[in-house]
């Protein structure tokens, strides 16, 4: 089973899909975890998104990007939510068999 690493010790690969936890910003915070990924910058195109208003333009390379930072995956639509303080990630487990 993996264990949780520290955003200190390293980075997942840009736009790998792996568990996420955080604090949140209530009073007093509390423990959240969730499926996301890390984007470096300018290493994710957001050429799919209908609205650039978020996203971050490279003029060196006349695109738009995933800004850079963490991202939380909302699991009802293909949107996905800044996330600011995420402290650790681990990798995803490997699927199933098929049987």
């Amino acid at each position: 089973m993996s264990e949780w690493i520290s955003v200190d010790d390293r980075l997942p690969d840009s736009g790998a899909r792996v568990i996420l936890f955080w604090m949140n910003d209530y009073t007093p915070p509390r423990p959240r975890t969730g499926m996301g990924f890390y984007a470096a910058k300018h290493k994710i195109s957001a050429d799919m998104w209908e609205e650039t208003e978020a996203a971050d333009y490279s003029e060196e390379k006349d695109e738009y990007f995933c800004p850079e930072g963490w991202h939380e995956e909302a699991w009802e639509a293909d949107y996905h939510y800044p996330v600011p303080n995420v402290s650790h990630w681990m990798p995803l487990p490997p699927p199933p068999e098929a049987k």
